[in-house]
């Protein structure tokens, strides 16, 4: 009995073990069949990690990134592909104490490590944004990252500051690299510090130099001068503040040309200068002159041109005061009768400027290009040598300053200088006022030297085509010999090379005009020689030219290149019409020996 009972368990629990194993092989066999994929292309990227954003450019953030820690790996061990990255972005104006939505998201261009992105904020200080990403892949996009937030910031420092300082006017010209970090705001300013006692301490007054450029110019104290002592550091400037300041720059002296001055052109100061910031940078030049306009808004008024001769005289520079053109909607006429109203004004306008600036203006010129019918149209020689010799006598009587006839234009012309009958013709012109006996109302002439001939490397022939304003000086020379007047000086009053014309066709450099420039400066004091022997060509030389100071026009340069600021004329070849070295490299040329 006791026998059955056993043998009907062990059945049982036979049967229940056969049931248990065919249950689980079902089950096994069953999930193994039907269970969900774990395939990668049905599976999207866990966030993005590392997600880091800095100040960029203006208006833009950089963000960082590093890949999925888990991607998620499927039962066959293939991990998910990332295709993309996108982002989305919230913006604040209050340094984060409030923050807008998030955008939409972007997709990223990069698909790994870093990329620069807009940034909506409001370019002040205290506006910045923050950052999420999420990485994409075949089957859809992932989680979103923690927030990257970024605020504007201070930037970085100017680099490799250059000083140079102008003895005389205690004026320093400086350059400057732009700093390498912008803060993610534009700069606003690039400001200068001085100390004089080796850059222990610093003086409290800091300097503004304008931000548009990377070079300027701003006056030193005067103990500087003598002070070995003495240093200047800078500092860039944007909304959020200014940068750390630059190590200190030791000031390389260098002293002043007599005979090189700067024409400084109408209109002169550029946009954003202020009329003080302009003539620190003319100063730190190095030139020694400067020439300027000086117009009539009427016969019963004064001149435009006061408060820039009282900042030639605050920054040392002696000047060429040129007496040009008519007042607004004068007659078409200019009769002998205007003639004595406008020499009256300039007698009264000479003799109140030298009384209240002595010694600064070293020049009076009467009118620009008379020989150009671009400023006295038709040309007419012995209409303005009665304007001069009215002019003359009325300075005069005011003022021992030494008179100029109006600096001549060189071209117009084709063909021999000294055979030609047309009166725009340099010497032509000034034979004709000689002839009309103005010999004894001018101290001396005025000529703009200007030379575009084609050897704008030195490589190609001498200077002596008709166009050379080189080669004009030289008939003007001849022409004031025959007249007895060897002992009066030509001046060079406006001279230079153009930005849009060269050799066949082509464009003058920045290192070519340069080179041309100091070239140029060379051959007006020592005459035209042949580049490859030094010796004369036949033109003259010093003492056959008897030359004057030689004025450069103008301090002006295009914007994406270290300078002044834009001409008023721009050209086609997009530079403006004329632009000159900055003061550094400018100071550079006329001190080299």
């Amino acid at each position: 009995m006791v026998r059955g009972r056993l043998r009907s368990t062990r059945t049982r629990i036979g049967t229940a073990i056969t049931a248990l194993v065919a249950a689980t092989f079902f089950a096994t066999f069953f999930f193994a069949v039907e269970a969900p994929s774990t395939d990668a292309a049905t599976l999207v990227p866990t966030a993005p990690t590392a997600v880091t954003a800095v100040p960029a450019a203006a208006g833009r953030m950089t963000i960082g990134w590093r890949a999925p820690l888990s991607s998620a790996v499927s039962s066959t061990g293939t991990s998910v592909v990332v295709t993309s990255y996108e982002y989305r972005a919230a913006s604040t104006s209050n340094s984060g104490s409030t923050w807008s939505g998030y955008s939409p998201a972007v997709t990223l261009a990069a698909t790994s490590g870093r990329q620069a992105v807009p940034c909506s904020a409001p370019l002040v200080a205290g506006g910045g944004c923050r950052y999420v990403l999420a990485a994409r892949s075949a089957a859809g996009i992932g989680a979103w990252s923690s927030p990257a937030t970024a605020l504007w910031a201070p930037p970085s420092a100017p680099r490799t500051p250059i000083v140079v300082g102008r003895h005389g006017a205690h004026v320093a010209s400086v350059s400057w690299k732009t700093p390498t970090v912008s803060g993610g705001l534009p700069l606003k300013d690039t400001l200068a510090q001085v100390s004089t006692d080796g850059g222990v301490t610093w003086g409290a007054k800091v300097e503004s130099l304008a931000p548009a450029y990377m070079t300027s110019a701003f006056v030193l104290p005067a103990s500087c001068e003598t002070n070995s002592e003495c240093r200047v550091r800078l500092y860039a400037l944007n909304a959020a503040g200014r940068s750390t300041p630059t190590l200190p720059a030791q000031i390389q002296w260098r002293s002043v040309s007599d005979e090189i001055g700067i024409a400084t052109g109408t209109p002169y100061v550029p946009a954003g200068m202020t009329e003080p910031q302009f003539w620190n940078r003319v100063a730190a030049t190095g030139a020694g002159w400067a020439r300027i306009d000086c117009a009539p808004l009427s016969y019963a008024s004064y001149s435009t041109c006061d408060d820039r001769v009282a900042e030639a005289r605050r920054v040392g520079l002696r000047l060429v005061l040129t007496f040009s053109y008519r007042p607004p909607n004068s007659p078409d006429i200019f009769s002998n009768s205007e003639h004595q109203q406008w020499a009256i004004w300039a007698g009264e306008v000479a003799a109140r400027l030298t009384s209240a600036n002595p010694g600064t203006i070293g020049a009076f010129e009467i009118w620009n290009e008379p020989n150009n019918p671009v400023f006295w149209s038709p040309v007419d020689p012995i209409a303005y040598a009665d304007l001069l010799a009215r002019a003359a006598f009325a300075i005069r009587l005011r003022s021992a300053v030494p008179i100029l006839t109006g600096g001549l234009s060189p071209g117009g012309v084709n063909g021999g200088s000294d055979a030609t009958t047309d009166p725009r013709n340099p010497a032509t012109w000034l034979a004709a006022i000689y002839s009309s006996g103005a010999r004894g109302h001018f101290d001396a002439v005025g000529h703009h030297p200007y030379d575009t001939y084609s050897g704008v490397t030195n490589q190609g022939p001498p200077r002596v085509g008709w166009e050379s304003g080189y080669r004009a000086a030289h008939w003007l020379r001849v022409v004031m010999d025959a007249n007895g007047d060897s002992a009066k000086r030509i001046w060079a009053t406006e001279a230079g090379t153009p930005s849009c014309t060269g050799y066949s066709g082509g464009k003058f450099s920045e290192g070519l005009r340069a080179t041309r420039l100091r070239d140029d400066i060379a051959d007006w004091t020592r005459g035209i020689h042949n580049p490859w022997t030094g010796e004369s060509i036949g033109l003259g030389d010093k003492s056959d030219w008897n030359t004057g100071p030689f004025m450069v026009f103008k301090m002006y340069k295009q914007y994406d290149a270290p300078g002044l600021g834009l001409s008023f004329a721009t050209a086609q070849c997009g530079h403006p019409a004329w632009y000159e070295p900055a003061p550094v490299a400018m100071l550079k040329t006329l001190t080299a020996g």
